[in-house]
């Protein structure tokens, strides 16, 4: 069973061939805010491609994926 999808990750105007692993979360630890009135400590949280190319495993931002079966869509168009 195939477990990952042909893609390309975008960054500015290149286009690298990968393949997608799928969606995790990144967690990151935030410590308290120094300032009165500012944040507490906590994680703050965001979904991430995990993608391959050039041998290795990446994290992508998931707007930076896309998929050779999809067909672009206008989202203009009601």
């Amino acid at each position: 069973m195939n477990m990952t999808r042909k893609c390309y990750v975008v960054s500015g105007d290149k286009e690298t061939p990968a393949k997608f692993y799928g969606v995790f979360q990144v967690a990151k630890v935030v410590g308290e805010s120094p300032l009165i009135g500012g944040h507490s400590a906590g994680q703050v949280m965001e979904p991430v491609a995990v993608v391959e190319y050039n041998g290795q495993l990446h994290k992508a931002y998931l707007d930076q994926v896309h998929f050779e079966d999809v067909e672009a869509r206008d989202e203009t168009r009601d």
